[in-house]
């Protein structure tokens, strides 16, 4: 929230739920710029497992859009939507497995989402890797920690 809110213009409201036509569901983020009438989704994930889903997912709600902010007052002239990943070395692998099809489904990367935000037009449809390192820290605290318990007599 506070990357986007230091755009200039641009606002985030966090989990923004909806109920259209019978579909539900939660945005982990929208973010709103009133002088260009652009309307941004965001999915975020620390960990990816099932792209099936989490591609339909971000389909729906890119459909669903102009509803989902209607309460809010928003009117879209322009939708884009963005899958934010934590930076794993596991994520990164899972993402590279199934690249042709991340790349159909999100074709923009952080490059595009960048220029977008700057000058949003036209459909953006973007994935992007997040580090969460911050200067003195070792690892991110984004991406969730994964243990693995050695079995007995080991």
């Amino acid at each position: 929230i506070a990357w986007l809110g230091a755009m200039p213009g641009w606002i985030a409201r966090p989990e923004v739920s909806f109920q259209v036509y019978g579909e539900r569901g939660v945005v982990d983020l929208v973010a709103w710029h009133a002088g260009r009438g652009a309307l941004l989704l965001i999915e975020l994930k620390t960990e990816v497992l099932d792209f099936g889903d989490l591609l339909g997912t971000i389909d729906r709600k890119h459909r669903l859009a102009e509803k989902i902010v209607e309460p809010l007052g928003w009117r879209p002239t322009v939708v884009g939507s963005c899958l934010l990943i934590a930076d794993s070395m596991t994520n990164r692998r899972r993402v590279a497995d199934h690249g042709s099809t991340m790349r159909a489904a999100l074709p923009q990367d952080g490059h595009d989402l960048a220029r977008w935000l700057r000058r949003p037009a036209g459909e953006l449809r973007a994935l992007r890797f997040v580090s969460d390192v911050h200067p003195g820290h070792a690892r991110s605290s984004f991406a969730a920690v994964t243990r693995v318990r050695a079995g007995r007599g080991r």
